[in-house]
């Protein structure tokens, strides 16, 4: 299937034709996830079971040697609320 990019204001967009859609069971107003891998875009359906990606997966593809862990910032020393 073949079709164009074409600019909207500061972006791009792409049409999906509605086979394309059916035949992956997406629908108009459905979430997706899109990332880039190699030389490709993949589309995928977001899972509505969790929204919400964890820090470690959403620093996973950064590159960078950073471990989370919490610290102590010390005692209040203002008008902290916690």
């Amino acid at each position: 299937m073949r079709t164009s990019i074409v600019k909207r204001g500061n972006s791009q967009e792409i049409t999906l034709p509605k086979l394309l859609l059916e035949s992956v069971h997406l629908s108009d107003g459905e979430t997706v996830y899109i990332t880039a891998e190699n030389d490709s875009i993949i589309i995928k359906k977001a899972d509505k079971k969790r929204v919400h990606r964890t820090f470690e997966e959403r620093t996973a593809n950064s590159g960078g040697d950073f471990v989370f862990s919490e610290w102590d910032t010390g005692p209040p020393v203002g008008n902290e609320i916690w």
